[in-house]
């Protein structure tokens, strides 16, 4: 594996940040793939089989639609295609097509599920990838030109005709549609899409050896050794071994409702409960099942057990 092809798989907003050793631990788990001119690397309508960074060649991307291909992008050696493959198993939803002799480092998604389940910051990075991949499809989708007034009886001017713009044709996919509108209809729901990314990796086993809680305002956390934790759009996200109790301090820094969702390899755990500015909680985490929080006076919350 050369410095260049490292180079290229550090691009991918989900590797971006990650050190060079983890960033060799993925090189080391890719397939070189050779590709002649004409030959499809990925057809749309198949499941998609992992991620594909080019490192040489070209490439060109094309949407089908009721028998018409249109050509929505043209990539190069430094590009990726297909990297949603690694997060969900959804069918592709474009073709890609070599333009000419083409060389790639291919990462399927068993490889990377059996890193992230030793790698946790693996999952970390990604979501806060698709994080910021949602703010900018939304910052685009609001500044496009709203569409021209229809004509009497219906019909569009001819100009309107045209395709949409590349930078509209080319929005980056989002895991599911339902993500999408859970970010655009208001910051407190990054929660439930941080869960709702997650979650599958739980029930697909990708994630064996670690716990995870998602917990939502108006709070700070302190975790001590041994805890990965993130804010995401101030969403909290922590991660520890599955194997051990944990107990996680939590600050109030305002009134309102305080819900965690723990995701663990032998289910899931929901606690919900309405706070006050300055008060200190603690939440509990078996290895196994319930979840509960401590407040002030003592008084015990259970999480029902969702498994």
């Amino acid at each position: 594996m050369t410095q260049e092809d490292l180079g290229v798989i550090r691009k991918l907003d989900f590797f971006e940040s990650l050190d060079d050793k983890l960033v060799q631990k993925i090189g080391q788990q890719c397939f070189k793939r050779e590709f002649a001119a004409g030959d499809a690397i990925i057809r749309q309508g198949e499941t998609g089989l992992g991620v594909y960074f080019i490192t040489a060649g070209r490439v060109k991307v094309e949407i089908e639609n009721q028998g018409t291909r249109m050509q929505v992008a043209e990539l190069g050696a430094g590009d990726c295609v297909g990297e949603l493959a690694i997060v969900d198993d959804r069918s592709r939803s474009a073709h890609v097509v070599c333009l000419q002799a083409t060389s790639c480092l291919l990462l399927t998604r068993d490889s990377f599920s059996k890193l992230m389940n030793k790698h946790p910051q693996l999952a970390i990075q990604m979501v806060k990838a698709l994080v910021s991949r949602l703010r900018a499809t939304n910052a685009r989708i609001t500044q496009a030109p709203a569409p021209a007034p229809l004509r009497q009886g219906g019909e569009q001017p001819s100009e309107s005709a045209a395709p949409p713009p590349a930078s509209i044709r080319s929005l980056p996919a989002l895991p599911t549609q339902e993500i999408g509108r859970a970010y655009t209809r208001t910051k407190g729901a990054v929660k439930d899409m941080l869960v709702g990314v997650f979650a599958p990796l739980y029930v697909a086993r990708a994630m064996t050896r670690f716990s995870m809680a998602v917990i939502g305002c108006p709070v700070t956390v302190q975790a001590g050794p041994g805890v990965l934790t993130t804010v995401v759009d101030d969403v909290k996200v922590c991660v520890f071994p599955s194997t051990r109790h944990r107990t996680l301090d939590l600050r109030a820094y305002g009134d309102g409702d305080v819900s965690v969702t723990v995701l663990r390899p032998n289910g899931a755990a929901n606690v919900r409960r309405r706070i006050r500015r300055s008060e200190n909680w603690r939440l509990h985490v078996p290895s196994r099942r319930g979840v509960w929080m401590e407040v002030p006076c003592g008084e015990a919350v259970d999480a029902a057990d969702s498994r």
